[in-house]
């Protein structure tokens, strides 16, 4: 029997404040986001590849890659708040070498499926957000 441990399995939930336990949340949230828009582009790859293309395909990917973002960044602002409130404490050092594994692990991930997303789009999107 293999021996699989969640990446989450150092955390132990008695020592985690409210504000970590948050954190974590937000760190799992956007792991699952991330796995569900891989999976659509992985079955959008597909149909490209047998020119059956979803005709709306291009814009909900455009959509989900700006969520993404956005959602990334939150929670890069959101550690970086935490470390500006309660410092650099064991419980943000960990959550926070999760967090940039999983990210480095999504940008991998996505990476085949790239021509299926228009980033230029996504950023224009993301500034039109921010004004």
């Amino acid at each position: 029997m293999s021996n699989v441990q969640s990446i989450f399995g150092n955390f132990n939930e008695v020592e985690l404040t409210n504000d970590d336990h948050e954190l974590v949340e937000s760190c799992k949230d956007f792991i699952k986001e991330s796995k569900e828009f891989t999976d659509y582009l992985i079955i959008e790859d597909d149909r490209n590849r047998n020119n059956v293309r979803w005709y709306s395909s291009k814009d909900l990917f455009v959509s989900g890659m700006t969520m993404l973002i956005i959602h990334q960044e939150v929670i890069e602002e959101t550690i970086e708040d935490y470390k500006i409130k309660y410092g650099h404490t064991s419980a943000i050092k960990n959550i926070e070498s999760m967090f940039r594994r999983v990210v480095e692990h999504n940008i991998e991930t996505i990476k085949p499926y790239e021509y299926l997303i228009d980033f230029h789009e996504c950023q224009k999107r993301i500034i039109g957000l921010e004004t």
